[in-house]
């Protein structure tokens, strides 16, 4: 069967069951995403499958000549993981992007975003070039992240051990970064101690809501995964206009509610449509949307009220409370903990598609929290759904989604992206900043320089009210570069 399905599929990865495995129920041959089918077919074996056939079969079995998975590129640009069990074996095919087509992605998004930060490095950036340059890079990270983390959830088999990797990566990068800007630069302050405090809240949040994310991009594809994202700027909006201080609320027009309105008849349509709508899936995207909005909310609130901590820092911090519970549940989940990373780490392709993730997660974090601290938590969760556009396509072209089995399935998935295009067009276009926005753009001269803090005054207290002497300055600043 394994030969046959390599004939017939071509570009799809395999992976052998032994035949004294759990029995399949009918319904995991149906098309599902990919995460699904591995969960389907791997329910009752040991995790992860490469070191428990690498064990041996029963006594009295013949055993097997390799049981190591290879991952091999194929043809149109997926990824071959074979692993080689024993002659009576059921082959089962997935698929998955190859690691030299992430690569060449990668290299296509991201080439240019690092040649136009040097040159703004290089040449010096006004506050145009900045808020053009921050959401570009943080749609292509989110681009880069959501495929490559689909990839690794398919061939590693283990969310919670993807996300384990990812929060230490943070926790390092960030902490080396900060220590570096310290010493360079000393900012950190007695009067920073309390917000810090309030700061592990939205860790804990972080650490939640990326452990619910991994969950989605294992048992939902790309396409639903897109839709019910586009449902959270829907319940920011009104979190955010009802809830918010009125210093960092942002102005909702007619337009911007029509296009939300269009956003969730596309969301409606969509899943009405979609033929395979499993019950995880669901559960986990709806928990991701019940946990983002308060996130992002505290997130902006807290980042525009405390100007002055280091966003290196904060990222550290997130990366430490997400590291702890992740290893935790990978090493309750895993009966072969420390053989599956030997296993995983044996594979050139699997490492390089580690390492490319740890770098996309740790800079999507952070350009993420320039964002929030910059702008409010709807207009941040909109540059997502710009993203999600390519992230369709992505999965499309990789992974083989399904949503072409109805008009009406296909036409909703377009009216929920063309209603996050419409929002984002006219939140860019009527947007007005707060007051909390003005005064970290242009007054006081806060600026955030190369380490990601923002400059002001020493000393200063990072709860400090913006009053209406701080407004003043910054209705002068927008006059003069008005004239």
């Amino acid at each position: 069967l394994a030969s046959s399905q390599q004939t017939l599929m071509p570009a799809a990865v395999t992976m052998a069951v032994p035949a004294s495995g759990p029995a399949v129920a009918p319904e995991a041959t149906r098309t599902q995403a990919p995460g699904q089918q591995v969960a389907a077919l791997a329910g009752g074996l040991p995790q992860p499958m490469a070191p428990a056939l690498a064990s041996g079969p029963p006594a009295g079995a013949q055993a097997p000549m390799q049981a190591m998975p290879v991952l091999e590129a194929a043809s149109a640009g997926v990824a071959r993981a074979d692993v080689s069990a024993a002659p009576n074996a059921t082959g089962v095919a997935l698929d998955v992007a190859s690691p030299n087509v992430i690569v060449s992605v990668y290299l296509l998004m991201y080439v240019p975003i690092g040649m136009g930060w040097m040159a703004l490095w290089k040449y010096g950036s006004q506050e145009v070039h900045y808020m053009i340059m921050l959401p570009i890079t943080l749609c292509t990270l989110i681009v880069g992240l959501d495929l490559i983390n689909q990839s690794l959830s398919i061939v590693m088999d283990s969310p919670m051990a993807i996300t384990s990797i990812q929060g230490a990566a943070l926790a390092l990068i960030t902490a080396v970064w900060t220590l570096t800007s310290e010493r360079q630069r000393p900012s950190v302050e007695s009067s920073m101690m309390w917000p810090l405090l309030m700061w592990m809240l939205v860790a804990t949040m972080f650490t939640l809501f990326q452990l619910i994310n991994h969950q989605v991009s294992y048992w939902c594809s790309l396409s639903e995964r897109t839709v019910f994202t586009n449902l959270c700027p829907v319940a920011s909006m009104f979190v955010e206009v009802t809830c918010m201080p009125k210093n960092i609320k942002v102005a909702v027009t007619f337009w911007n509610k029509m296009a939300l309105a269009t956003m969730v008849l596309g969301a409606v349509l969509y899943s009405i449509q979609y033929p395979d709508f499993t019950p995880s899936g669901v559960l986990f995207a709806c928990l991701m949307v019940a946990v983002i909005i308060p996130y992002r909310l505290l997130q902006r609130w807290l980042l525009a009220k405390c100007t002055t901590l280091p966003l290196p820092l904060l990222a550290f911090c997130d990366g430490v409370f997400l590291v702890v519970p992740s290893s935790i549940i990978s090493a309750t989940q895993q009966s072969h903990f420390w053989g599956a990373w030997a296993s995983w780490f044996s594979h050139p392709s699997i490492c390089l598609m580690l390492l490319l993730s740890l770098v996309t997660f740790t800079g999507n974090h952070v350009c993420g929290l320039m964002m929030l601290r910059l702008g409010s938590a709807t207009n941040y969760l909109v540059f997502h759904n710009l993203a999600n556009f390519l992230v369709v396509i992505l999965g499309i072209l990789f992974f083989h989604d399904d949503i072409s089995s109805s008009p009406l399935e296909l036409t909703g998935l377009f009216i929920s992206l063309a209603g996050g295009l419409w929002y984002a067009a006219e939140a860019q276009r009527k947007h007005v900043p707060t007051k909390v926005d003005r005064v970290n753009l242009s007054a006081r001269g806060i600026k955030e320089d190369k380490y990601g803090r923002a400059a002001c005054c020493p000393g200063s207290d990072p709860w400090e009210s913006t009053g209406a002497q701080t407004m003043t300055e910054a209705e002068d600043h927008e006059n003069s570069m008005t004239s």
